[in-house]
């Protein structure tokens, strides 16, 4: 996996996350 690919994973699981928890992205 290239760095590019991991931080597209890291932010749909950081956005997916703060929508099922509904915590602001800023947190």
């Amino acid at each position: 996996l290239g760095a590019n690919a991991i931080l597209a994973v890291s932010l749909a699981v950081c956005k997916a996350g703060a929508s099922v928890l509904k915590i602001p992205l800023y947190k």
